[in-house]
């Protein structure tokens, strides 16, 4: 789902770059579930919707293949809580597109020492339907492949090229 801004209003329902998410794949594998997604953002064949709530205690996040999450970025807190439970206790791989915000407690709690952070470097991320890009840094969490800690800096569109 994540979050875009646009001329001062925040949607939070939006589709990941295409040129992205090839990046992502070719350094990661193939994105095999989509945790947050609506029929027209989702980018994988298999996906949770809003309605089916990826967030609900009792649903167990798939471990086979690789997990993507964009979340809605006014709620990152419970997301990255989850993903990294079901990572640690059921092995869940997964990747996690948010804006990068050390400073914030769902850092301090949920992905510092637990997943490994990507800075996404130059250029920004175009969300589809935006004309400009993400006003903000964003960062790709790993949960579940083997790293943690800050990565270098990933200049994401020379692995889309």
């Amino acid at each position: 789902m994540g979050a875009a801004l646009h001329r001062g209003n925040s949607t939070q329902a939006v589709r990941t770059p295409q040129e992205f998410l090839v990046a992502v794949q070719r350094r990661f594998g193939n994105l095999t579930f989509d945790l947050a997604a609506t029929p027209s953002n989702a980018v994988a064949a298999k996906f949770y919707t809003k309605r089916q709530n990826a967030l609900r205690a009792s649903l167990r996040w798939p471990v086979r293949g690789i997990n993507w999450l964009n979340p809605p970025f006014d709620t990152i807190g419970p997301w990255v809580a989850k993903a990294y439970s079901e990572s640690s206790l059921f092995g869940a791989r997964t990747l996690v597109l948010l804006p990068c915000s050390p400073g914030t407690a769902w850092y301090r709690d949920f992905v510092e020492f637990k997943c490994a952070v990507f800075p996404i470097g130059n250029p920004r991320l175009v969300f589809v339907g935006h004309e400009h890009g993400f006003p903000k840094d964003l960062m790709l969490l790993a949960y579940g492949f083997g790293l943690v800690g800050w990565q270098p800096q990933w200049a994401w569109a020379q692995e889309a090229a």
